[in-house]
């Protein structure tokens, strides 16, 4: 038996070659635990931002996309985009729309197998804020929880989730430059009188930059 680091060790033919080991104090494994949390407290922000950015990025791709497809099939169809049918009217089938897309069609875009265009489309892209890939034609503005809603008029897409922050604003908002300050200079014309010269002193008319000038008359 000996004492090691304020401990009572004992020794025996199955311990002689193991030390006696100190556990860790109650002040010890606080200042580790506050340490950590410390360290989770400055991380889990920082994990949860770079998550909303992936997410934002991958929105903006699959727009991308969508809306590169959907100029590919206009400059293929004599300018109608999927939303419109031959003769120029619009239509408001969400499955002939994604038809156009993901299939082959004919210069009228009537899609048909074996048509000479297409498809543009292997899939629907999907919405990552609202996880479906439906496509609303028209209607209200977007923002009404579903994936994307296509203007018909325009031939524009864009994203249709409830989170329509993400569609106000870039991830990496851009600071406007700072404003110029705008330089105004006020001319004060002073007609000297007879037998003098006027010259300008400090009390008096208000100059460009800002100090105050009154005439003075010099005796000739």
């Amino acid at each position: 038996m000996y004492s090691y680091m304020g401990q009572v060790c004992e020794h025996s033919a199955q311990s002689i070659r193991r030390p006696c080991r100190r556990g860790f104090s109650l002040l010890e494994l606080t200042i580790v635990v506050a340490t950590m949390g410390v360290v989770a407290a400055m991380a889990v922000p920082r994990l949860g931002l770079a998550a909303e950015r992936a997410t934002y990025r991958t929105l903006r791709s699959n727009e991308l996309a969508f809306q590169r497809a959907i100029d590919l099939y206009a400059a293929e169809h004599q300018d109608r985009n999927p939303g419109q049918d031959a003769d120029g009217s619009v239509m408001n089938s969400e499955s002939v729309f994604a038809a156009r897309l993901l299939g082959r069609s004919d210069i009228e875009g009537v899609p048909i197998v074996g048509g000479l265009f297409g498809p543009y489309l292997s899939r629907i892209p999907v919405n990552p804020y609202s996880q479906c890939g439906g496509t609303r034609l028209d209607g209200a503005a977007p923002g009404l929880d579903c994936a994307w809603r296509f203007d018909t008029a325009s031939g524009v897409i864009a994203a249709d989730h409830s989170n329509t922050q993400t569609n106000r604003h870039d991830t990496y908002p851009r600071h406007p430059p700072p404003a110029t300050p705008s330089t105004q200079t006020t001319s004060t014309n002073v007609d000297p009188p007879a037998g003098g010269t006027v010259e300008l002193g400090a009390g008096g008319n208000q100059g460009g930059n800002g100090a105050s000038f009154s005439p003075l008359l010099i005796p000739d």
